[in-house]
């Protein structure tokens, strides 16, 4: 059986992308999970051997050295990281070594590479890196309209683990709690105040329709005075700025409309959780959230135009509104969407597939 190593930075809050797919992998390879010192998740919990580095840089040169080490001690045949930064690590540690396990990384971002950069040159061009694992076709194709090699890209769209998405909020109470009618209808976004997030989108949509019995609710870091400070102007009497939650998916169960109004998305974690918990999505036609949502099929969609981005996701608003039959249709179809295009199983194929191919 062959020794896979998963390197990983992420948290506990990740777990519902990871878990199934491990516990997919440890059936055909001896897994070795590598992970940051405070991580306590259940990955934790598999038949997996742990390990901890703690990496602070590409350059990090006691990681470097931690996981030269580990390749040495278990002869490592494949190595998978999560990050760019553990895929330095990755590399950096293989040097002057006399078997080089193959090593791939995921991506997740839409942004391209390119030689003349020093960290990309080292990393993604480097023969060492035997193949980028996309989440999505979006992604695949900003690294491709960049240089990188097409027939090193492979796109294997992640999975939810329905089990870590069973917390619901009291519907009633949580409208009750927030100053929301419980006639009203309940527009919802689960994001950061960068820019590219397009919450000021959404903000301008809710002043356009201040006059309907709609409220929206902003949920996220940033999602409090910071955003109206950045965007330099006042609330619209029917926001509610929530600002950060734990466990945010949860408070999906109480809205009507869940909306994504990004400028660039690799795919969209918050948005595939609203479509498991049955809400209507309506986004912008950007990057990998265009192929979570099929227009009028699962969802409406707009063009991703700052000119006309408020206009259009204001008007959609109102479509589903005024046709509630429309609302519901759309809203049964995404969940079986996710179950057939973006499953556990296609998941842990694709990804063995894409190993055996080097190793």
């Amino acid at each position: 059986m062959k020794t896979l190593a998963i390197l990983t930075s992420h948290d506990e809050d990740f777990d519902f992308e990871y878990v199934q797919l491990v516990k997919g992998l440890t059936r055909h390879y001896k897994v070795h999970v590598i992970c940051h010192t405070k991580y306590k998740g259940a990955l934790c919990t598999l038949d997996v051997v742990l390990h901890h580095i703690d990496c602070k840089s590409k350059l990090d040169f006691q990681a470097i050295k931690k996981m030269r080490r580990l390749i040495k001690t278990f002869q490592f045949d494949i190595i998978y990281t999560q990050t760019n930064r553990l895929l330095a690590i990755s590399i950096l540690s293989t040097y002057f070594l006399s078997q080089v396990p193959a090593i791939f990384v995921r991506r997740g971002i839409c942004a391209p590479v390119y030689k003349y950069r020093i960290e990309d040159y080292l990393t993604y061009f480097s023969q060492r890196l035997k193949h980028v694992i996309t989440i999505s076709n979006a992604a695949k194709k900003s690294l491709s309209d960049g240089g990188f090699q097409n027939t090193k890209i492979t796109t294997i769209h992640p999975a939810l683990d329905e089990n870590a998405f069973n917390k619901d909020v009291d519907h009633q109470l949580f409208r009750q709690n927030n100053n929301i009618p419980l006639d009203a209808i309940l527009v919802m976004s689960i994001a950061n105040k960068r820019h590219i997030k397009g919450l000021d989108r959404v903000l301008a949509a809710a002043d356009k329709l201040k006059e309907k019995n709609i409220y929206w609710c902003l949920i996220g870091w940033g999602c409090d005075q910071r955003l109206l400070d950045d965007l330099k102007r006042d609330k619209p009497e029917k926001v509610r700025l929530l600002g950060f939650l734990e466990d945010a998916f949860q408070y999906l169960s109480a809205c009507d409309i869940y909306v994504q109004a990004s400028r660039m998305e690799g795919l969209s974690y918050s948005l595939m959780q609203a479509i498991l918990k049955g809400c209507c999505p309506v986004i912008s036609k950007t990057g990998g959230m265009a192929e979570l949502v099929e227009d009028r099929y699962n969802g409406l969609t707009f063009d991703n135009n700052d000119q006309t981005a408020s206009d259009d996701l204001s008007s959609l608003v109102m479509e589903l509104i005024e046709k509630p039959n429309l609302r519901s249709a759309l809203a049964l179809k995404g969940p079986e969407k996710l179950s057939r295009d973006f499953s556990h199983k296609k998941m842990l194929e694709k990804t063995i597939s894409v190993f055996e191919q080097y190793s």
